[in-house]
């Protein structure tokens, strides 16, 4: 096989990776980190996020392949005494131009200038100090969901950062839907109720594309479309055994899979950026919300996080889940999902 045909073949390996979950596991995107240290040829993969604690950040969450034994616990205590904006990016608001993107060392320089002192000394104490890196900051809307890349003594060429840039649309899918299969209490029985904080159309189904839950909006939509939405369901899981990608037809699948169980699917209906803002002053008078109300609801209808949504509006993520809490008593609606549903359905 081809070099060209090699690589291929290990992204199309890559792409079924992350387009599968296996219940419990530990590393954040599974074997992916593998397969990206062996396609890049790297010395060590990495990923994590990051939590917001009062005015500091802590690491959140940690992978790794091939990464020396002190580079977590070192990197967890300088993160700890570090300010937000460390390295070269901003943990809880990275710069726009860094979203989503595979950038090495020398992208970052022509831009921010030399590495801060204290990362650089960091790198060196771990062992990684002479080697080149390629990372993605992978974000939803402005804020960060988590840091992926690797680092190897042999500098990144633009062939590699496109190989990484491939893939990050299928990081960025899989570390959203991660949120609600994966959080702690929501690994086993739980599951199907994860489904009702996913802000669109969710659908777990068999391997005969027959519904076994689903969320608010999801039985808005089988409630008006039940066999139409049925045939949906039936041409995307026929679709997704031609593709890697996760896409088919309306719907992204995932597969989920558990030891000694048949597989399922988690069919989420695809984003068509439905615009929210017409629909908001017929919302604001309908259910008497405040201006601070309205805008909230105008971004959870588009799907945004609560993190997502104080980052857009520049206040606490704890003000956005009171006025959460405020549309879901003036809405009469018992969830989230409810919110949604009835916005797109009842204005719409």
């Amino acid at each position: 096989m081809s070099g060209a045909g090699a690589v291929d073949s290990r992204i199309t390996e890559l792409e079924a990776e992350l387009s599968t979950i296996r219940l419990g596991e530990q590393q954040p995107l599974g074997e992916a980190g593998a397969i990206l240290h062996d396609l890049l040829r790297l010395s060590c993969w990495c990923t994590y996020s990051v939590v917001q604690h009062s005015a500091r950040i802590a690491v959140d969450a940690w992978g790794d392949v091939g990464a020396p034994p002190d580079l977590s616990p070192e990197f967890s205590r300088f993160v700890a005494s570090s300010q937000p904006r460390f390295g070269q990016y901003d943990a809880l608001r990275p710069d726009a131009w860094q979203h989503n993107k595979a950038l090495t060392f020398a992208d970052l320089e022509r831009r921010n200038g030399p590495m801060p002192k204290g990362m650089r000394q960091l790198f060196e104490r771990v062992g990684v100090g002479h080697c080149d890196q390629l990372r993605a900051l992978i974000c939803d809307g402005d804020g960060l969901l988590a840091w992926v890349g690797g680092f190897r003594e042999r500098p990144f060429t633009h062939a590699d950062r496109r190989v990484l840039q491939r893939v990050v649309p299928l990081i960025h899918r899989r570390l959203l839907l991660a949120r609600y299969t994966e959080a702690p209490g929501l690994r086993e029985a739980a599951l199907c109720a994860a489904l009702e904080a996913i802000p669109a159309e969710a659908y777990l189904i068999d391997g005969r594309a027959r519904v076994v839950d689903t969320n608010e909006l999801g039985r808005q939509m089988a409630a008006r479309e039940g066999k139409a939405l049925l045939e949906e369901l039936q041409r995307a899981l026929r679709l997704s055994t031609r593709t890697t990608r996760g896409e088919a037809g309306a719907f992204c699948l995932t597969r989920l899979t558990r030891q000694g169980l048949p597989a399922h699917y988690l069919a989420v209906r695809r984003n068509t950026s439905r615009n929210s803002d017409p629909l908001l002053p017929l919302a604001r008078q309908r259910w008497t919300l405040t201006p601070r109300q309205t805008e909230v609801l105008g971004l959870l209808a588009r799907g945004l996080s609560n993190r997502a949504i104080s980052i857009a509006l520049g206040c606490a993520e704890g003000t956005i889940q009171l006025h959460v809490a405020a549309l879901l008593t003036k809405i009469g609606a018992e969830s989230r999902a409810e919110v949604v549903a009835r916005f797109w359905t009842e204005l719409g």
